[in-house]
């Protein structure tokens, strides 16, 4: 308790402890007072024994149960006797075929829960009573919008419905109204309320995390947001007035649809931005300081949409483009529009930059692209992310152009070697056995291909007979656990569960004479800059003399391993077995990570 760091301090603690067996409640109360006005509360070196133990020693000792001797009933509210009371006779009197008979006595208990003086105790309570009143008394009711999303400068268009079941004889008059929408009507018994009209303008369908720009490992959002499972809806306040007494009900307002299949569905209203400018792509590159063009899908989200289309750089670029109007009559039109973009000639290469495409519409801009999660297990996420794309000024050379690759558990590394002006194959099972490989320059095989493929017991034979006839093959990271096969390369070597988890871990070069070093790129320890969350996962171990190791790395305080990358000579080809995280690099737009790729993959040079 009090921090001690050594058996000596722990014995004066424990003394402190047992110089209080024997006084009372009231000697300890005393005690803690006067050491609280003297030496107040600090840490727990200022607050000494005897006033960290005194909550332990409180109160007489539980026997059976942690709540023995502790009230939990309503009697230790103040006025709370009537209330449990008042509760007991409601459950002994509940009518299962006649609840409306319970709303009377709730509608009393409402008015005693009202009058504790329990903050939180009484909001809480005050809900479930407010529930359970609407239950028993048969009132529904509900806000929906007529359509799935509005844009952000539309009113929305609602739909109200409610209905009482509330017996005409307990003389009890139901009335509803809706505080947004200005609705106020009496329910009368069994009669059906339906009320369409509009509300005002929502605002954006936006996780309160991605409202503003995150730093590196921390999205930023203000403190009143920080205990949310998620972001606020928009919703409708409804007051039910019976008799005298006045409910405050909440309710979300949704889209309702019928499906075919799953009947009436409920999904949340999404409030979009009136204008979506997403980038074709999410990465452009440029090799030796070219321009390259970026185009820009522009989506209505509201009729007669007008305005321009630009690009924000964060660096000094060149955009010899201005801004590009558009103009779309109808809510869902699309169009499209390029830009050029080139380095400033003073730029930095093997830099890496994020451009911000923004719409200026009626004096307001929007830069949000547009994102959502759908699956049949839950309801639809829509979210609306900033429209960015990343652009790769890099001097990245390579050798050879055509390449196939073999997916695994799923990448991105074919689309980023595409980028940098590969041509990629997608290589099934059936055609791995069938074409001829001899056409390409290399084959890579996708992240936990021999972890999630049953068929490389079939194929993984011709391949190596490629590598022999002077192809090149790289794998990429498997899991130790649940291979389909053990002989993944011409040699032996295991698979172990090291990982460098420290992105900017140092990087020692083995043998800076080896050609994936070197050629058609020359590697560096620079080449290791800026990487992005890990540097690799699941080490090459236990490799013969035939494989070389490149590199050695650990995290802190923790072996050196030089499992991360092996490279060995079969035949006339190579095989690589890569544990470095490329499926995160690449994506990401790390230069160096993509200059050493095309190194291991370049044709071995005899």
């Amino acid at each position: 308790t009090n921090n001690t760091t050594s058996a000596d301090q722990l014995k004066i603690d424990v003394g402190g402890y047992n110089s209080l067996l024997g006084k009372s409640y009231g000697e300890l109360a005393a005690q803690s007072r006067s050491q609280h006005k003297t030496q107040g509360f600090g840490s727990a070196s200022q607050r000494g024994p005897e006033l960290e133990y005194f909550a332990l020693l409180a109160g007489a000792p539980a026997k059976t149960d942690l709540l023995d001797d502790i009230d939990i009933s309503w009697n230790r509210v103040n006025n709370g006797k009537m209330i449990g009371e008042l509760i007991s006779k409601i459950n002994s009197n509940f009518d299962m075929i006649d609840p409306a008979s319970s709303v009377p006595d709730l509608l009393k208990l409402q008015s005693l829960i009202n009058k504790i003086d329990d903050g939180p105790l009484k909001t809480h309570k005050l809900k479930e009573v407010d529930d359970l009143i609407m239950a028993c008394a048969g009132i529904w009711f509900e806000m929906t919008s007529l359509d799935p999303e509005v844009s952000t400068a539309d009113s929305i268009r609602i739909k109200i419905q409610a209905i009482s079941l509330m017996p005409d004889a307990l003389k009890m008059p139901v009335s509803i109204s809706e505080r947004r929408s200005g609705m106020s009507e009496k329910l009368l018994s069994e009669n059906l309320l339906t009320i369409q009209t509009k509300i005002g303008p929502g605002l954006l369908t936006q996780p309160y995390w991605l409202t503003f720009n995150r730093t590196q490992g921390l999205y930023n959002s203000g403190p009143e947001a920080m205990d949310r499972p998620e972001s606020e809806p928009i919703k409708a306040q409804f007051e039910v007035k019976i008799g005298n007494h006045l409910l405050e009900i909440s309710r979300n307002v949704l889209y309702k649809f019928a499906d075919p299949v799953k009947g009436e569905v409920y999904q949340p209203l999404i409030i979009s931005p009136p204008v979506i400018v997403s980038p074709v792509q999410k990465m452009l590159f440029s090799g030796n300081n070219n321009s390259s063009q970026i185009r820009v899908k522009v989506t209505a989200k509201k009729d007669l949409v007008k305005g321009s289309v630009r690009l924000q750089g964060s660096d000094p670029l060149i955009i010899p483009d201005a801004a590009q109007p558009f103009e779309l009559k109808k809510k869902g039109d699309v169009t499209y529009v390029d830009f050029q973009v080139l380095p400033a000639k003073n730029s930095q290469p093997n830099t890496l930059s994020e451009i911000r495409v923004s719409a200026d519409v009626d004096g307001k801009t929007y830069s949000y692209d547009e994102a959502k999660i759908s699956y049949d297990h839950l309801p639809v996420i829509s979210y609306f992310p900033f429209a960015d794309f990343k652009y790769l000024n890099a001097d990245i050379k390579t050798s050879g152009k055509r390449i196939a690759y073999i997916s695994g558990a799923g990448d991105r590394i074919a689309e980023s070697l595409k980028l940098v002006g590969y041509s990629v194959d997608m290589l099934t099972n059936n055609n791995l056995l069938t074409r001829d490989l001899s056409v390409y320059d290399a084959i890579i095989a996708g992240v936990r291909l021999y972890n999630v493929n049953a068929d490389v017991s079939g194929f993984n034979s011709r391949i190596m007979e490629y590598v022999k006839n002077g192809g090149t093959y790289l794998v990429q990271y498997n899991v130790n656990n649940g291979l389909k096969i053990n002989e993944i390369g011409p040699y032996p070597f295991k698979i172990s569960n090291t990982r460098v988890t420290d992105e900017s871990a140092h990087v020692r070069i083995l043998n800076s004479g080896h050609p994936v070093l070197n050629y058609p790129n020359k590697i560096t320890g620079e080449d290791f800059n800026h990487w992005v969350q890990e540097r690799g996962l699941y080490f090459a171990t236990g490799f013969e003399s035939n494989y070389q190791a490149i590199f050695s790395m650990h995290d802190p305080g923790e072996q050196e391993s030089n499992g991360a990358l092996i490279v060995s000579d079969y035949g006339k080809g190579r095989f690589v077995y890569t544990s470095l995280s490329f499926f995160r690099q690449l994506p990401a737009g790390v230069p160096g990570a993509y200059r050493l790729f095309v190194n291991l993959i370049a044709k071995r040079k005899h």
